[in-house]
């Protein structure tokens, strides 16, 4: 194990039987090596497995009817002590059981929380863009990032991990670079990863396992939702959002608001701001481009006429609504609020100096929270894990959430380097 671990395996996965059913661990839940020289728990981690086929079907005899009652019996142990069942099939038993391996994949499902996990990997032009955004629908922590054609704008060649059983989906949003294919995060996405109907330790991890070997690099960030074992196939750091809502008394809404927040409200007097609604995409990304763009910087190339055409084609759908305050016709602050399925996220935001000393993004903001007001509706301000923004969004009530970031580098040990 000390080779193991010389050698930067993070996870181990060959533990249990291969002539018989049971807990060659005397557990079925993942744990770290334990080394008794140091006396503690360190390196890679133990993921146990209670069945291999070849038990039941090569030393046992038994027929595919008797595999799955079997395993099934089993998979029900494992749920009773909330555990995660790991079974292993090799290729000949999928290619000659398929039936009978999907009919123990439901039964489990149907169980409880533990399940058989039968992922497959798509090549974009294998995707039924279709399908994926039904199989979206069934997932409770849908998002607007993950709608195929959101995908197709933003990494037109996205391939994606599937299984339908259990109803779970990751993109896999990549390019190339020096020969090497990698995941990464575009620009305007902030959150991807595992999307389910009910999520599981060991389905976001099977997921992960799943990503194929040829991605050597990844740097995404994934949904809150999402379980990942510190440790294990990726380095795991926080990342900050705000959410507020549903807000369902428009009357008391300010009350909420922080007293400096309620102050540059009141600065205006009895003339606030007029908000707009019509503002055009052009005009938006201008006022964008020169203002939060140039202040934060870290856009990508591209990244501004990607920005561009998703404002475009949501707002064709229905999606998307921007507000604006202008001065002597001039935009001078606007935010852009993408809007599906009961969600509205704050996508961006720009703000002149003129803007800036009309307290114009108060206003905006405000406007926004009162236009969704009474209104199963969750408000998304994407961000942000810069200080001052931060307190922006909590001075509105919002609350701080955590999402993730996961970082892997399996490139060459020279690359690496000076990848770290």
């Amino acid at each position: 194990m000390h080779q193991a671990m010389e050698n930067g395996i993070a996870e181990e996965h060959s533990l249990g039987f291969s002539d018989r059913l049971g807990f060659r661990a005397s557990t079925c839940t993942p744990f770290r090596w334990f080394d008794v020289e140091r006396d503690q728990a360190t390196g890679p981690l133990l993921v146990p497995f209670a069945a291999m086929d070849s038990a039941l079907i090569d030393h046992e005899r038994c027929m595919p009817r008797d595999v799955v009652e079997r395993m099934s019996a089993m998979g029900e142990l494992v749920r009773q002590v909330n555990g995660n069942f790991v079974s292993v099939w090799h290729d000949r038993s999928i290619l000659e059981w398929a039936p009978g391996v999907r009919l123990l994949a439901c039964r489990l499902q149907r169980g409880g929380p533990t399940c058989t996990i039968m992922i497959r990997h798509l090549r974009h032009d294998e995707i039924d863009k279709a399908r994926w955004d039904a199989l979206l629908m069934q997932c409770p922590d849908r998002s607007w990032y993950m709608q195929s054609w959101v995908l197709d704008l933003c990494c037109p060649a996205w391939e994606a991990l599937v299984d339908e059983g259990e109803v779970a989906m990751m993109p896999l949003l990549w390019r190339r670079k020096y020969g090497f294919d990698y995941l990464y995060q575009p620009y305007a996405i902030q959150q991807q990863g595992v999307y389910a109907r009910a999520h599981t330790t060991a389905l976001d991890q099977a997921f992960l396992r799943a990503v194929p070997d040829r991605f050597k690099y990844w740097d995404i960030y994934v949904n809150a939702q999402m379980t990942v074992v510190p440790g294990g196939i990726a380095q795991v750091s926080e990342s900050s959002n705000h959410m507020l809502g549903p807000v369902m008394d428009p009357q008391g809404i300010r009350s909420t608001y922080s007293q400096g927040h309620r102050r540059n409200l009141r600065k205006c007097g009895e003339r606030p701001p007029e908000i707009t609604n019509t503002v055009d995409v052009s005009e938006f990304v201008y006022l964008f481009t020169w203002t939060t763009a140039k202040r934060f910087g870290g856009i990508p190339h591209g990244g501004l006429a990607l920005l561009q055409a998703m404002i475009e084609h949501a707002l064709q759908r229905g999606q998307c609504v921007l507000y604006g305050i202008r001065s002597d016709e001039e935009l001078i602050s606007a935010i852009c609020c993408m809007e599906w399925e009961g969600r509205s996220i704050l996508l961006k935001s720009a703000n002149s100096e003129a803007g800036t000393a009309q307290q114009a993004m108060f206003h905006l903001v405000d406007a926004w929270i009162h236009a969704n007001a009474d209104k199963p509706m969750i408000l998304d301000f994407a961000g942000s894990n810069t200080p001052s923004v931060a307190r922006f969004n909590e001075g509105f009530g919002a609350q701080a959430t955590v999402y993730l970031r996961l970082v892997r580098n399996q490139l060459p040990p020279l690359i690496r380097w000076f990848k770290r």
